[in-house]
């Protein structure tokens, strides 16, 4: 695998992670729409149909995006799931640990660059080297052949 694949796996994984945290958002504020959706004012005159029917229609109209979106979760999340194991996998070829760790911050746990220098007290440069050191190291693992080239 060459350092490019590394990296476009890698951002696949981090993609899939925001996409599913996208739609657990969407979920939770589904779910805050169901909870204020309003109730019948009993203390007003009973007026025959339109206003159950109305709170009805709009409460089953949540409750099926709802379930929807709770569809889709399930679906991301097996997705997910099957990138975490395959990124663990490669990450297990890193030896030091600071790498492993940018590496698992960026693409596993979704944290931004800035985040990620903060956690770690690096500067800038400093993250970047490490990020493409592991991604150099993960793609050698990877290539046939390649401990024999470095001596290893």
């Amino acid at each position: 695998m060459t350092e490019e694949e590394v990296k476009l796996f890698f951002d696949k994984v981090r993609r899939c992670q925001n996409l599913y945290n996208s739609i657990v958002y969407e979920r939770d504020h589904i779910e805050e729409d169901l909870a204020a959706a309003k109730a019948i004012d009993y203390s007003k005159p009973h007026v025959s149909g339109g206003g159950t029917s109305d709170l009805l229609d709009v409460v089953l109209r949540i409750q099926a995006e709802r379930d929807r979106c709770v569809r889709e979760l399930t679906m991301r999340l097996w997705e997910l799931e099957c990138y975490k194991q395959d990124a663990i996998r490669l990450l297990r070829t890193l030896k030091d640990p600071e790498l492993e760790s940018v590496m698992i911050d960026r693409y596993l746990c979704g944290m931004s660059w800035k985040n990620i220098f903060r956690t770690h007290h690096i500067e800038r440069s400093e993250g970047f080297r490490r990020h493409q050191k592991a991604i150099r190291l993960i793609a050698e693992s990877l290539t046939p052949g390649s401990s024999e080239k470095t001596g290893d």
